[in-house]
């Protein structure tokens, strides 16, 4: 069998998690999150252990690169989700990005976080959605109003809605 080229295997690779398989052996994945069956996953993980040198050089070598291609992915993903739950902020209309965050409503925390030991966030939090098909429970709060509303208080903006009607 001939060897695919990098950018064949990416496209593979690619096809292959759309399809929710494992983009090493093409089986399904233990969890929709991941790109790689638990065998797989495993594999990888005791050739790392056994090979420290080789996985630090590789690290040191493609850092840029891996940097890049993860922060473009998570930027990515952190649209989706925004998008999904409405693009700007329920209490103040706030639509910059860069200001925005995904809310746990009355502090709804996913199974996932309860049993992997914490509260979830960032990106781990916006695999998680998107794997569960952006499930209700979630909104989009700008920084702000996150903070204002945390631990039950009420938002400022809120406050200044009630006191006006």
């Amino acid at each position: 069998m001939a060897q695919l080229s990098i950018d064949d295997r990416r496209k593979r690779d690619d096809e292959r998690h759309r399809r929710g398989l494992c983009v090493t052996c093409g089986s399904r994945p233990t969890r929709l999150d991941l790109r790689t069956c638990r065998k797989c996953a495993d594999r990888v993980v005791r050739w790392r252990i056994a090979n420290p040198d080789r996985v630090r050089a590789l690290r040191l070598k493609n850092s840029d690169q891996y940097r890049g291609a993860r922060r473009g992915r998570n930027y990515e993903l952190r649209l989706a989700v925004i998008a999904a739950y409405g693009s700007k902020c329920e209490c103040c209309e706030e639509d910059r990005l860069v200001f925005l965050a995904i809310d746990h409503i009355d502090g709804a925390v996913p199974e996932a976080a309860v049993t992997g030991g914490g509260k979830l966030g960032g990106h781990h939090l916006y695999r998680l959605l998107e794997s569960q098909g952006w499930p209700l429970g979630y909104r989009v709060l700008c920084h702000n109003c996150n903070q204002a509303t945390s631990h039950g208080r009420v938002c400022p903006h809120q406050e200044e809605r009630d006191a006006s009607s």
